[in-house]
Protein backbone atom coordinates (compact mmCIF):
# COMPACT_ATOMS: atom_id res chain seq x y z
CA UNK A 1 0.00 0.00 0.00
CA UNK A 2 1.03 3.64 -1.07
CA UNK A 3 2.18 5.41 2.32
CA UNK A 4 -1.11 8.63 2.69
CA UNK A 5 1.00 11.33 2.38
CA UNK A 6 -0.35 14.82 3.31
CA UNK A 7 0.88 17.39 1.12
CA UNK A 8 1.20 21.24 2.30
CA UNK A 9 -0.36 23.52 -0.43
CA UNK A 10 1.87 26.68 0.06
CA UNK A 11 1.33 28.18 -3.43
CA UNK A 12 0.80 31.84 -4.24
CA UNK A 13 1.10 32.51 -0.58
CA UNK A 14 4.14 34.18 -0.24
CA UNK A 15 2.86 36.57 -2.47
CA UNK A 16 0.07 38.10 0.07
CA UNK A 17 0.78 41.15 1.04
CA UNK A 18 -1.58 40.52 4.53
CA UNK A 19 -1.45 38.62 7.56
CA UNK A 20 -4.55 36.78 8.20
CA UNK A 21 -10.19 32.07 1.38
CA UNK A 22 -12.98 31.28 -4.08
CA UNK A 23 -13.74 35.09 -3.57
CA UNK A 24 -16.64 35.20 -1.08
CA UNK A 25 -17.15 38.81 0.97
CA UNK A 26 -20.08 40.03 1.59
CA UNK A 27 -19.58 43.91 1.61
CA UNK A 28 -18.32 44.27 -2.30
CA UNK A 29 -21.83 42.27 -2.83
CA UNK A 30 -23.45 45.79 -2.47
CA UNK A 31 -20.97 48.01 -3.71
CA UNK A 32 -22.21 48.86 -7.33
CA UNK A 33 -19.07 50.83 -8.28
CA UNK A 34 -16.98 47.97 -8.63
CA UNK A 35 -17.13 45.34 -11.51
CA UNK A 36 -16.39 42.88 -9.04
CA UNK A 37 -19.29 43.20 -7.02
CA UNK A 38 -20.91 40.36 -10.00
CA UNK A 39 -18.62 37.56 -9.04
CA UNK A 40 -20.88 36.72 -6.28
CA UNK A 41 -24.23 37.49 -8.64
CA UNK A 42 -23.29 37.47 -12.43
CA UNK A 43 -27.13 39.93 -13.01
CA UNK A 44 -25.26 42.71 -11.11
CA UNK A 45 -24.52 45.05 -14.41
CA UNK A 46 -22.07 48.03 -13.78
CA UNK A 47 -22.71 51.30 -15.65
CA UNK A 48 -19.33 50.88 -17.94
CA UNK A 49 -18.69 50.68 -21.47
CA UNK A 50 -15.89 48.55 -21.00
CA UNK A 51 -13.20 47.45 -17.80
CA UNK A 52 -9.97 45.60 -17.71
CA UNK A 53 -7.18 44.49 -15.28
CA UNK A 54 -3.55 42.85 -15.39
CA UNK A 55 -2.24 40.50 -13.06
CA UNK A 56 -0.32 41.89 -10.05
CA UNK A 57 -2.70 44.74 -9.80
CA UNK A 58 -6.06 43.25 -10.42
CA UNK A 59 -8.51 41.55 -8.03
CA UNK A 60 -6.69 39.78 -4.99
CA UNK A 61 -8.72 38.49 -2.29
CA UNK A 62 -7.84 36.57 0.64
CA UNK A 63 -9.29 34.79 3.67
CA UNK A 64 -9.05 33.14 7.28
CA UNK A 65 -11.44 31.44 9.67
CA UNK A 66 -10.61 29.47 12.64
CA UNK A 67 -14.20 28.49 14.45
CA UNK A 68 -12.62 26.90 17.32
CA UNK A 69 -10.77 29.89 19.89
CA UNK A 70 -9.52 33.05 19.84
CA UNK A 71 -5.67 33.21 20.14
CA UNK A 72 -5.96 35.91 23.50
CA UNK A 73 -8.04 32.94 25.37
CA UNK A 74 -5.33 29.94 24.81
CA UNK A 75 -1.69 32.05 25.02
CA UNK A 76 -0.10 33.88 27.31
CA UNK A 77 2.14 36.59 28.23
CA UNK A 78 4.84 36.51 30.86
CA UNK A 79 7.40 39.06 30.79
CA UNK A 80 8.91 38.83 27.45
CA UNK A 81 7.93 35.26 26.66
CA UNK A 82 4.67 33.71 25.11
CA UNK A 83 3.16 30.37 26.35
CA UNK A 84 1.01 28.17 25.02
CA UNK A 85 -2.23 27.29 26.93
CA UNK A 86 -2.72 23.76 25.58
CA UNK A 87 -4.68 22.19 28.47
CA UNK A 88 -7.59 25.63 28.36
CA UNK A 89 -7.17 25.04 24.52
CA UNK A 90 -8.11 21.47 24.23
CA UNK A 91 -10.82 20.66 26.91
CA UNK A 92 -12.42 23.90 27.36
CA UNK A 93 -11.81 26.70 24.16
CA UNK A 94 -13.10 24.00 21.54
CA UNK A 95 -16.27 23.13 20.27
CA UNK A 96 -17.64 19.47 20.11
CA UNK A 97 -17.29 20.04 16.20
CA UNK A 98 -14.68 22.94 14.94
CA UNK A 99 -13.66 24.07 11.17
CA UNK A 100 -10.13 26.09 9.85
CA UNK A 101 -10.99 27.67 6.28
CA UNK A 102 -8.26 29.54 4.24
CA UNK A 103 -9.14 30.90 1.19
CA UNK A 104 -7.25 32.89 -1.85
CA UNK A 105 -8.01 34.14 -5.14
CA UNK A 106 -5.84 36.01 -7.44
CA UNK A 107 -7.36 37.19 -10.93
CA UNK A 108 -5.08 37.02 -13.30
CA UNK A 109 -6.86 39.02 -15.88
CA UNK A 110 -10.32 40.53 -16.29
CA UNK A 111 -12.46 42.22 -19.25
CA UNK A 112 -15.92 43.38 -19.29
CA UNK A 113 -17.69 45.28 -21.46
CA UNK A 114 -21.41 46.72 -22.67
CA UNK A 115 -22.08 44.86 -25.40
CA UNK A 116 -25.51 47.00 -26.52
CA UNK A 117 -27.43 48.79 -24.06
CA UNK A 118 -29.06 45.18 -22.92
CA UNK A 119 -26.18 43.16 -22.67
CA UNK A 120 -23.12 42.96 -20.56
CA UNK A 121 -20.14 40.60 -21.49
CA UNK A 122 -16.98 39.58 -18.83
CA UNK A 123 -14.29 37.39 -19.16
CA UNK A 124 -12.18 36.72 -16.36
CA UNK A 125 -8.72 34.35 -15.56
CA UNK A 126 -8.18 33.64 -11.81
CA UNK A 127 -5.97 31.64 -9.65
CA UNK A 128 -7.95 29.80 -6.44
CA UNK A 129 -6.48 27.59 -3.55
CA UNK A 130 -9.15 26.46 -1.11
CA UNK A 131 -8.47 25.00 2.08
CA UNK A 132 -11.72 23.53 4.60
CA UNK A 133 -10.59 21.31 7.27
CA UNK A 134 -13.87 20.33 10.11
CA UNK A 135 -12.80 18.03 12.74
CA UNK A 136 -13.82 17.23 16.29
CA UNK A 137 -12.66 18.39 19.44
CA UNK A 138 -11.19 14.83 20.58
CA UNK A 139 -8.80 14.80 17.63
CA UNK A 140 -6.73 16.81 19.82
CA UNK A 141 -8.21 15.99 22.89
CA UNK A 142 -7.53 12.27 22.65
CA UNK A 143 -3.76 12.33 21.99
CA UNK A 144 -3.06 14.87 24.27
CA UNK A 145 -5.80 13.04 27.86
CA UNK A 146 -5.20 9.61 26.71
CA UNK A 147 -7.34 7.04 26.17
CA UNK A 148 -7.00 6.21 29.78
CA UNK A 149 -8.99 9.66 30.47
CA UNK A 150 -12.48 7.87 28.09
CA UNK A 151 -12.69 4.49 30.06
CA UNK A 152 -15.39 2.76 29.18
CA UNK A 153 -16.22 5.59 26.63
CA UNK A 154 -16.72 5.50 22.84
CA UNK A 155 -14.84 8.22 21.38
CA UNK A 156 -16.16 9.38 18.31
CA UNK A 157 -14.25 11.13 15.34
CA UNK A 158 -16.75 13.26 13.59
CA UNK A 159 -17.13 15.66 12.11
CA UNK A 160 -13.57 14.68 10.14
CA UNK A 161 -13.59 16.82 6.83
CA UNK A 162 -10.66 17.63 4.32
CA UNK A 163 -10.81 19.43 1.29
CA UNK A 164 -8.01 21.73 -0.29
CA UNK A 165 -7.84 21.90 -4.08
CA UNK A 166 -5.65 24.77 -6.06
CA UNK A 167 -7.16 25.14 -9.73
CA UNK A 168 -7.31 27.65 -12.05
CA UNK A 169 -10.62 29.09 -13.57
CA UNK A 170 -11.54 30.12 -16.80
CA UNK A 171 -14.80 32.31 -16.50
CA UNK A 172 -17.39 33.95 -18.92
CA UNK A 173 -19.90 36.00 -18.01
CA UNK A 174 -23.46 37.22 -19.97
CA UNK A 175 -25.89 39.55 -18.23
CA UNK A 176 -29.29 41.22 -19.45
CA UNK A 177 -31.16 43.83 -18.16
CA UNK A 178 -34.18 45.87 -18.94
CA UNK A 179 -33.01 48.96 -16.31
CA UNK A 180 -35.26 49.61 -14.03
CA UNK A 181 -37.22 46.55 -13.83
CA UNK A 182 -34.60 43.56 -13.55
CA UNK A 183 -31.33 41.83 -14.85
CA UNK A 184 -30.68 38.40 -15.08
CA UNK A 185 -26.65 36.41 -15.61
CA UNK A 186 -25.27 33.46 -16.28
CA UNK A 187 -21.79 32.69 -16.21
CA UNK A 188 -20.15 29.54 -17.21
CA UNK A 189 -16.71 28.56 -15.53
CA UNK A 190 -13.92 26.06 -17.08
CA UNK A 191 -11.79 24.75 -14.51
CA UNK A 192 -8.32 22.87 -14.22
CA UNK A 193 -7.46 21.17 -11.26
CA UNK A 194 -3.53 21.30 -9.97
CA UNK A 195 -3.55 19.77 -6.87
CA UNK A 196 -6.23 18.02 -5.08
CA UNK A 197 -6.63 16.24 -1.34
CA UNK A 198 -10.21 15.58 -0.57
CA UNK A 199 -11.98 13.44 2.53
CA UNK A 200 -15.31 11.85 0.67
CA UNK A 201 -16.32 10.32 3.88
CA UNK A 202 -13.96 10.06 6.94
CA UNK A 203 -14.76 7.89 10.44
CA UNK A 204 -13.20 6.85 13.46
CA UNK A 205 -13.96 5.69 17.19
CA UNK A 206 -12.18 4.24 20.13
CA UNK A 207 -12.93 2.40 22.64
CA UNK A 208 -11.17 1.81 25.86
CA UNK A 209 -12.79 -1.07 28.14
CA UNK A 210 -12.04 -0.13 31.78
CA UNK A 211 -11.11 -3.56 32.99
CA UNK A 212 -7.76 -4.58 31.19
CA UNK A 213 -7.96 -1.64 29.05
CA UNK A 214 -8.53 -3.16 25.78
CA UNK A 215 -9.23 -0.88 22.97
CA UNK A 216 -11.39 -1.37 20.22
CA UNK A 217 -10.78 0.74 17.13
CA UNK A 218 -13.09 1.63 14.18
CA UNK A 219 -12.04 3.11 10.96
CA UNK A 220 -13.88 4.03 7.25
CA UNK A 221 -12.07 6.21 4.94
CA UNK A 222 -12.75 7.01 1.43
CA UNK A 223 -10.17 9.87 0.31
CA UNK A 224 -8.36 11.24 -2.92
CA UNK A 225 -5.44 13.01 -3.77
CA UNK A 226 -3.92 14.26 -6.75
CA UNK A 227 -0.50 15.26 -6.70
CA UNK A 228 1.92 17.51 -8.91
CA UNK A 229 3.41 16.18 -12.12
CA UNK A 230 6.54 14.07 -11.52
CA UNK A 231 5.75 13.74 -7.78
CA UNK A 232 5.82 9.67 -6.69
CA UNK A 233 3.99 9.15 -3.55
CA UNK A 234 6.22 5.38 -3.70
CA UNK A 235 9.30 7.90 -3.34
CA UNK A 236 9.72 10.44 -0.35
CA UNK A 237 13.13 10.69 0.02
CA UNK A 238 13.59 11.46 -3.68
CA UNK A 239 11.39 14.06 -5.78
CA UNK A 240 12.86 16.30 -7.71
CA UNK A 241 11.51 15.30 -11.05
CA UNK A 242 8.71 18.00 -10.05
CA UNK A 243 8.71 20.91 -12.73
CA UNK A 244 6.67 23.85 -11.65
CA UNK A 245 6.15 24.94 -15.53
CA UNK A 246 4.37 21.35 -16.03
CA UNK A 247 2.41 21.88 -12.53
CA UNK A 248 1.54 24.95 -13.88
CA UNK A 249 0.24 24.36 -17.22
CA UNK A 250 -1.50 21.01 -16.47
CA UNK A 251 -4.98 20.53 -18.13
CA UNK A 252 -5.50 17.06 -17.43
CA UNK A 253 -7.65 17.73 -14.64
CA UNK A 254 -10.73 19.63 -15.87
CA UNK A 255 -14.05 20.30 -15.09
CA UNK A 256 -16.94 22.98 -15.22
CA UNK A 257 -18.61 25.37 -13.25
CA UNK A 258 -21.70 27.60 -13.06
CA UNK A 259 -23.01 30.41 -11.68
CA UNK A 260 -26.70 32.09 -12.02
CA UNK A 261 -28.34 34.83 -10.55
CA UNK A 262 -30.81 37.48 -11.15
CA UNK A 263 -32.41 40.96 -9.80
CA UNK A 264 -35.59 42.29 -9.64
CA UNK A 265 -36.87 46.06 -9.29
CA UNK A 266 -39.92 45.34 -6.79
CA UNK A 267 -40.37 48.84 -6.45
CA UNK A 268 -39.22 52.17 -7.39
CA UNK A 269 -36.99 52.03 -4.16
CA UNK A 270 -36.25 47.92 -3.73
CA UNK A 271 -34.86 45.74 -5.58
CA UNK A 272 -34.15 41.98 -4.88
CA UNK A 273 -31.37 40.02 -5.77
CA UNK A 274 -30.17 35.73 -5.81
CA UNK A 275 -27.92 33.64 -6.74
CA UNK A 276 -26.05 30.31 -7.16
CA UNK A 277 -22.25 30.20 -7.29
CA UNK A 278 -19.53 27.35 -7.80
CA UNK A 279 -22.44 24.37 -9.40
CA UNK A 280 -20.12 22.10 -10.77
CA UNK A 281 -17.48 19.88 -9.82
CA UNK A 282 -13.66 19.20 -10.86
CA UNK A 283 -12.30 15.63 -12.53
CA UNK A 284 -8.98 14.79 -11.36
CA UNK A 285 -7.39 12.35 -13.66
CA UNK A 286 -3.42 12.72 -13.60
CA UNK A 287 -1.55 11.25 -11.05
CA UNK A 288 -4.73 11.15 -8.65
CA UNK A 289 -5.16 8.42 -6.39
CA UNK A 290 -8.16 6.84 -4.13
CA UNK A 291 -7.62 5.21 -0.66
CA UNK A 292 -10.69 3.62 0.45
CA UNK A 293 -11.57 0.33 3.15
CA UNK A 294 -14.75 -0.86 4.61
CA UNK A 295 -15.72 0.21 8.09
CA UNK A 296 -13.42 -2.44 10.33
CA UNK A 297 -12.75 -3.25 13.77
CA UNK A 298 -9.68 -3.91 15.64
CA UNK A 299 -8.70 -4.73 18.90
CA UNK A 300 -5.77 -4.05 20.37
CA UNK A 301 -5.13 -5.39 24.15
CA UNK A 302 -1.96 -3.74 24.98
CA UNK A 303 2.05 -4.24 25.10
CA UNK A 304 2.92 -6.55 27.99
CA UNK A 305 5.69 -4.36 29.36
CA UNK A 306 7.59 -7.61 31.00
CA UNK A 307 8.28 -8.66 27.31
CA UNK A 308 11.11 -5.93 26.84
CA UNK A 309 12.98 -6.63 30.32
CA UNK A 310 16.60 -6.68 29.17
CA UNK A 311 15.37 -6.03 25.55
CA UNK A 312 18.11 -3.92 23.58
CA UNK A 313 16.45 -0.10 23.22
CA UNK A 314 16.36 -0.50 19.11
CA UNK A 315 14.70 -3.39 19.37
CA UNK A 316 11.76 -2.66 21.85
CA UNK A 317 11.79 0.45 19.46
CA UNK A 318 11.66 -1.65 15.93
CA UNK A 319 8.74 -4.47 17.87
CA UNK A 320 6.34 -2.07 18.91
CA UNK A 321 6.35 -0.26 15.51
CA UNK A 322 6.37 -3.95 13.71
CA UNK A 323 2.65 -3.86 16.26
CA UNK A 324 1.49 -0.84 14.91
CA UNK A 325 2.00 -1.46 11.30
CA UNK A 326 0.40 -5.22 11.55
CA UNK A 327 -2.43 -3.47 13.63
CA UNK A 328 -2.95 -0.12 10.41
CA UNK A 329 -2.51 -3.30 8.20
CA UNK A 330 -5.23 -4.60 9.61
CA UNK A 331 -7.75 -1.68 8.75
CA UNK A 332 -6.87 -2.96 5.16
CA UNK A 333 -6.66 0.98 3.27
CA UNK A 334 -6.73 -0.12 -0.55
CA UNK A 335 -5.23 2.15 -2.60
CA UNK A 336 -5.64 2.37 -6.45
CA UNK A 337 -4.42 4.79 -8.89
CA UNK A 338 -7.82 6.74 -11.23
CA UNK A 339 -9.60 9.57 -11.87
CA UNK A 340 -12.40 10.74 -9.41
CA UNK A 341 -14.50 13.76 -9.19
CA UNK A 342 -14.80 16.47 -6.64
CA UNK A 343 -17.62 18.83 -6.81
CA UNK A 344 -17.17 22.35 -5.95
CA UNK A 345 -18.55 23.67 -2.55
CA UNK A 346 -21.72 26.00 -3.72
CA UNK A 347 -23.04 28.96 -2.12
CA UNK A 348 -26.28 30.49 -2.82
CA UNK A 349 -26.82 34.23 -1.82
CA UNK A 350 -30.35 35.78 -1.48
CA UNK A 351 -30.50 39.75 -0.73
CA UNK A 352 -32.20 43.09 -0.96
CA UNK A 353 -31.28 46.23 -1.28
CA UNK A 354 -33.55 49.68 -0.43
CA UNK A 355 -32.44 52.71 -2.55
CA UNK A 356 -32.68 55.78 -0.57
CA UNK A 357 -32.04 58.10 -3.38
CA UNK A 358 -29.07 58.02 -6.00
CA UNK A 359 -26.39 58.29 -3.38
CA UNK A 360 -27.28 56.32 -0.68
CA UNK A 361 -28.44 52.34 0.01
CA UNK A 362 -28.95 50.08 2.61
CA UNK A 363 -28.56 46.51 2.14
CA UNK A 364 -29.33 43.45 3.47
CA UNK A 365 -27.52 39.96 2.14
CA UNK A 366 -27.91 36.13 3.15
CA UNK A 367 -25.35 33.46 2.29
CA UNK A 368 -25.53 29.80 2.64
CA UNK A 369 -22.78 26.81 1.90
CA UNK A 370 -22.67 23.26 2.95
CA UNK A 371 -19.13 21.49 4.02
CA UNK A 372 -20.01 17.82 4.31
CA UNK A 373 -22.65 17.80 7.13
CA UNK A 374 -22.23 21.24 8.22
CA UNK A 375 -24.46 24.25 7.24
CA UNK A 376 -22.57 27.76 7.48
CA UNK A 377 -24.61 30.62 7.14
CA UNK A 378 -23.88 34.14 6.94
CA UNK A 379 -25.62 37.49 7.35
CA UNK A 380 -25.28 41.08 6.33
CA UNK A 381 -26.22 44.51 6.43
CA UNK A 382 -25.00 47.17 4.91
CA UNK A 383 -24.89 50.88 4.12
CA UNK A 384 -23.11 52.36 1.44
CA UNK A 385 -22.77 56.26 0.20
CA UNK A 386 -21.25 57.56 -3.12
CA UNK A 387 -19.40 60.86 -3.13
CA UNK A 388 -20.54 61.56 -7.13
CA UNK A 389 -18.29 60.18 -9.32
CA UNK A 390 -15.54 60.16 -7.27
CA UNK A 391 -15.28 58.43 -4.40
CA UNK A 392 -17.92 54.97 -3.20
CA UNK A 393 -18.02 54.19 0.67
CA UNK A 394 -19.49 51.06 2.26
CA UNK A 395 -20.15 50.04 5.96
CA UNK A 396 -21.51 46.63 6.81
CA UNK A 397 -22.11 44.54 9.91
CA UNK A 398 -21.94 40.66 9.50
CA UNK A 399 -23.03 37.76 11.87
CA UNK A 400 -21.72 34.03 11.58
CA UNK A 401 -21.97 30.80 14.03
CA UNK A 402 -19.37 31.42 16.44
CA UNK A 403 -18.35 34.82 15.38
CA UNK A 404 -21.18 37.42 15.47
CA UNK A 405 -19.15 40.76 15.56
CA UNK A 406 -17.75 41.25 12.01
CA UNK A 407 -17.54 45.14 10.96
CA UNK A 408 -16.53 45.92 7.58
CA UNK A 409 -15.37 48.39 5.47
CA UNK A 410 -15.02 49.51 1.75
CA UNK A 411 -13.48 51.87 -0.56
CA UNK A 412 -14.01 52.41 -4.37
CA UNK A 413 -11.94 55.50 -5.66
CA UNK A 414 -12.04 56.57 -9.46
CA UNK A 415 -8.70 58.30 -10.39
CA UNK A 416 -9.24 59.26 -13.98
CA UNK A 417 -9.39 55.81 -16.01
CA UNK A 418 -7.92 53.75 -12.68
CA UNK A 419 -10.10 53.00 -10.02
CA UNK A 420 -8.43 51.19 -6.95
CA UNK A 421 -10.58 49.81 -4.31
CA UNK A 422 -9.98 48.31 -1.17
CA UNK A 423 -12.78 46.08 1.06
CA UNK A 424 -13.01 44.01 4.30
CA UNK A 425 -15.47 42.44 6.20
CA UNK A 426 -14.25 42.62 9.61
CA UNK A 427 -11.44 45.39 10.02
CA UNK A 428 -11.29 44.47 13.86
CA UNK A 429 -9.22 41.60 12.72
CA UNK A 430 -6.51 43.90 11.67
CA UNK A 431 -6.63 46.44 14.86
CA UNK A 432 -6.84 43.04 17.27
CA UNK A 433 -5.79 39.86 15.43
CA UNK A 434 -5.84 38.13 18.89
CA UNK A 435 -9.11 38.85 18.84
CA UNK A 436 -10.53 37.29 16.35
CA UNK A 437 -11.61 34.19 14.12
CA UNK A 438 -12.86 35.70 10.61
CA UNK A 439 -10.15 38.28 8.49
CA UNK A 440 -10.72 38.80 4.61
CA UNK A 441 -9.24 41.82 2.38
CA UNK A 442 -10.41 42.40 -1.21
CA UNK A 443 -7.97 44.75 -2.54
CA UNK A 444 -7.50 46.03 -6.44
CA UNK A 445 -7.25 47.77 -9.67
CA UNK A 446 -9.55 48.28 -12.40
CA UNK A 447 -8.82 50.44 -15.37
CA UNK A 448 -12.69 51.50 -16.67
CA UNK A 449 -14.95 54.12 -18.99
CA UNK A 450 -18.00 54.97 -17.65
CA UNK A 451 -20.39 55.98 -19.93
CA UNK A 452 -20.34 59.18 -21.12
CA UNK A 453 -24.41 59.53 -19.87
CA UNK A 454 -26.94 57.56 -19.22
CA UNK A 455 -29.94 58.02 -20.96
CA UNK A 456 -32.08 56.23 -18.16
CA UNK A 457 -30.52 56.58 -14.41
CA UNK A 458 -29.55 53.21 -14.00
CA UNK A 459 -30.30 50.73 -10.56
CA UNK A 460 -26.22 49.96 -10.50
CA UNK A 461 -23.80 52.96 -11.55
CA UNK A 462 -21.57 55.06 -10.48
Amino acid sequence: MRKILIIPVVFYFFILPFQSIGQADMTSHFMDALPQAHYENPALVPDLRFHFSFPGISSIYAEGYNSGFHFRDVIETRGDSSYLLLDELINEKLDDANSISLHYAHELFSLGFTANKKMYFSFAVSERFNFRFAYPKQLLGLPYNGNGAYLGETIEMKPLNLKTTHYRQYAVGFAWQQPEFWSAGLRVKLLYGKANAWTENAYASLYTAEDGYAIDAEAELLGHMTLPPGFDPDNTEDNQNIDPKEYLLNTANWGVGLDAGFRFMASDKLSVTGSVVDLGSIKFNRNSYTYENEKTKVTFEGFDAYDYVGMNDSLIEEDIQNTLDSIADKFNIQDKEGSYKMPLTTRFYLGGQYHLNDKNNLGLLFRGQFFGDAFRPALTASYRHRFGRFLSLSASYTAMPENLMNIGLGAAMNLGPFQLYVISDNWLAAIQPEQTKFFNVHVGLNIAARHKKAEKPMLIDY
